[in-house]
């Protein structure tokens, strides 16, 4: 299902963006906070990606974010389709 909105990147949760935090999909490594390395993750989200062993995330050159989970399911969020103004 596309929402009309930016949601977390989670799969199956659909918190909006504005209620989110916006969280490196690579560890910040003190020079890679560019658009293409951050997303938003509601706020237990960011928690289970870096505290919970076994959790790995990746996005691909479309924009789909990846969550392996600790028994080595894969599960795909697509990039939200952002609204657009009328011209």
């Amino acid at each position: 299902m596309i929402t009309p909105f930016p949601t977390c990147r989670l799969p199956a949760c659909n918190r909006r963006a504005t209620a989110c935090e916006i969280d490196h999909t690579i560890p910040y490594d003190g020079a890679n906070t560019i658009t293409s390395n951050l997303a938003p993750l509601c706020p237990r989200h960011p928690h289970l990606k870096h505290d919970a062993p076994g959790w790995i995330t990746w996005r691909d050159t479309t924009g789909t974010f990846y969550w392996r989970t600790p028994h080595g399911r894969v599960y795909r969020t697509p990039p939200d389709e952002l609204p657009t103004a009328d011209l």
